[in-house]
């Protein structure tokens, strides 16, 4: 029950992540980059907020597992979420076609309120006109034009590898803690230092880059259809990510478990 209840969330979660990528999309479209962005950390944040019912829940496995002396068997569940992550990615992705109107027409409301409690208010309000369907058009052609042209291939890169950081670096902290039970709070409180690199690396290399490319756009000085590529080049670089994180799990928890020894050695 735990463990279908963490993958379930997980697979929200990580589409709920994915769908905010449109929100770039919309910005260019609306022509209102700062209330964009503002919507892109709201949706960012209730979705990282989320990820503290998920913790709990594995971390309480980690400790059944440790009194129940099955430690040997954690490691299937936690690879099991990892995928609940990849296959969350991929319906977002399959998502963000229907949701980049719905976000244009939000950002403009949100722009006309002018604030987050009266937008949510007016979505309340007004729900029958927004849930009312509507015929949208989905159009899948534009992933496969999606082209390099124009965009670092750095930033494509590394998007990969702090996806792949930020994925394993909370699961791994906890699941180290049942490779050493009497350092469990240690490995945990590691998590932010893994998670700290993948921050440092997407305020260098991911978040400046298309926020480059997407203010150009809005300029003029580049076609939409680069920051349409550049979109689909971050969503496939969040399911690699996932993917490569199934690699990274197990020599990531052994390094937390070593560094908890390391920093318990100190005192």
């Amino acid at each position: 029950m735990t463990l279908s209840l963490a993958a379930g969330l997980m697979v929200l979660i990580a589409a709920i992540e994915t769908v905010a990528y449109s929100v770039r999309i919309a910005a260019v479209r609306t022509q209102k980059l700062a209330v964009s962005f503002s919507l892109f950390n709201l949706i960012a944040q209730v979705a990282r907020l989320s990820m503290l019912i998920v913790f709990p829940l594995l971390g309480s496995m980690v400790d059944r597992a440790i009194e129940n002396n099955t430690v040997h068997l954690l490691e299937g569940p936690f690879r099991l979420v990892i995928l609940a992550m990849t296959l969350g990615s991929v319906c977002g992705a399959f998502l963000i076609p229907l949701f980049v109107g719905a976000f244009s027409r939000l950002i403009n409301h949100f722009a006309a309120v002018g604030s987050v409690p009266r937008l949510f208010f007016s979505l309340v309000e007004n729900r029958k006109a927004w849930l009312r369907p509507r015929r949208v058009r989905v159009d899948y052609s534009r992933v496969r034009r999606a082209s390099l042209q124009g965009l670092p291939r750095a930033f494509v890169l590394v998007n990969i590898l702090v996806v792949a950081i930020y994925t394993v670096g909370s699961l791994a902290s906890i699941y180290a803690g049942s490779l050493v039970p009497e350092l469990r709070t240690t490995t945990s409180n590691l998590a932010g230092v893994v998670n700290g690199l993948g921050a440092v690396l997407l305020m260098i290399f991911v978040d400046p880059t298309m926020a480059m490319i997407t203010d150009d756009a809005m300029q003029g000085k580049r076609p939409l259809r680069q920051v349409q590529s550049a979109v689909v080049y971050l969503v496939c670089g969040k399911v690699v990510g996932t993917l490569l994180a199934q690699a990274l799990f197990t020599p990531a928890a052994a390094w937390i478990a070593y560094a908890a020894r390391l920093v318990a050695g100190f005192q």
